[in-house]
């Protein structure tokens, strides 16, 4: 029964969907410029050669997009370079080498590959969130503001509403018009004035603080380990069974977080098709990946203590605590650390899927003295 439900549920979802995407791939495509698909767009090739017009969003990964024609909603494009010259009726997402913007954008541009350029005539009605290395305003108009962080900063073209930029360097042309605030963040002091700066420049200097500091290792390992006392507290049982099994079948253990680590990754890309089951899929995959980690401290410590107490029975909450810095101790050493990372997170997620089919199946481990 279970089977069937699971079943039918696919099918409604394929048969949704199937009516509102247009899945392509192969090395290159081109949507005519006479040529209309009045659904979402999603590419996985080489080009994209788009001149025609797509109704819905356009999704694509590959090497290089040019986008002449007409979205009629979003652009989320992983490829490496991508030149917009036609209309993007909503937002831009961009993940790659190069954005070049030399149309018109109806709603906001997120960038967050090496460089997003921006050349005269193009016209951005919203926002532009900058996180590449290289921003160069050539030119164009942005009708809203512009904000973000980044390693290089060009400015010489037109924007409406407030500039709040953190970057390396910074340089205005004869043309940059700010007509809001002008906010700008350097890392180091300048030796000398900024040329062409607009007289409503706001310039101060603050040294950047990654967030990856040892305050914030040292809070994110805290609540890890509280994570790991409340899963703990909610499901024993569960644990006492993943520890069991993994005493008895290591090997299955870690071919199995082998199999999910590797494989999992692509079965999301082809169901990609299917956002709602990829996004699904990928919330559970990146979950299992986090919590590998507190998996194996719990298969550490307690295996660490029924060697050292020969079989004898331990206390779940020490034998984790003990597990977990060991394991953390470990992860902080050169080379050998993201060896120990591998390590972890193959018998983390081996253990957990492997004690999850047993208890699907309704078959717990016999061997509980473990825990």
């Amino acid at each position: 029964m279970r089977s069937i439900v699971i079943s039918l549920v696919i099918m409604m979802i394929l048969t949704h969907f199937s009516w509102a995407v247009y899945y392509e791939g192969g090395k290159e495509l081109t949507v005519a410029p006479a040529e209309t698909l009045k659904q979402d767009l999603f590419f996985f090739g080489d080009k994209l050669n788009m001149q025609g017009v797509v109704t819905g969003d356009v999704y694509m990964t590959g090497r290089r997009a040019e986008i002449d024609g007409e979205i009629g909603d979003d652009l989320l494009t992983f490829a490496r370079r991508v030149v917009v010259t036609g209309v993007v009726r909503d937002g831009v997402l961009f993940f790659g080498e190069e954005l070049v913007v030399k149309g018109t954008v109806w709603g906001d541009i997120r960038s967050f590959g090496k460089k997003i350029t921006i050349e005269p005539g193009a016209h951005i009605h919203g926002n532009v969130y900058n996180f590449s290395a290289y921003l160069h305003m050539n030119g164009g108009q942005i009708d809203g503001s512009l904000q973000g962080a980044g390693g290089t900063a060009w400015l010489n073209g037109h924007v409406k509403k407030d500039v709040d930029l953190r970057s390396r360097e910074v340089a205005f042309g004869k043309k940059f018009q700010g007509e809001g605030r002008v906010k700008i963040t350097l890392e180091k002091k300048t030796a000398a004035s900024i040329p062409n700066a607009p007289p409503n420049l706001e310039l101060s200097f603050k040294k950047h603080k990654p967030f990856y500091k040892r305050t914030f290792q040292i809070w994110m390992a805290l609540a890890e380990l509280a994570i790991g006392f409340i899963l703990l507290l909610i499901f024993p049982h569960a644990f006492q069974d993943m520890v069991a099994l993994f005493r008895q079948k290591p090997l299955v253990s870690v071919g199995v977080g082998a199999l999910f680590t590797f494989f999992m990754p692509v079965v999301i890309v082809l169901a990609i098709t299917l956002l709602p089951l990829a996004f699904m899929l990928g919330g559970i995959y990146l979950s299992v990946l986090y919590l590998t980690s507190i998996f194996a401290a719990i298969l550490t410590g307690n295996l660490l203590f029924f060697y050292l107490k020969q079989g004898k029975t331990v206390n779940p909450y020490l034998a984790y605590l003990v597990g977990f810095i060991i394991i953390y101790i470990f992860l902080k050493l050169p080379v050998i650390g993201f060896l120990v990372k591998i390590v972890v997170v193959l018998t983390g997620a081996g253990a957990l899927l492997l004690m999850l089919w047993n208890r699907y199946r309704g078959t717990a481990s016999v061997d509980t003295q473990i825990v």
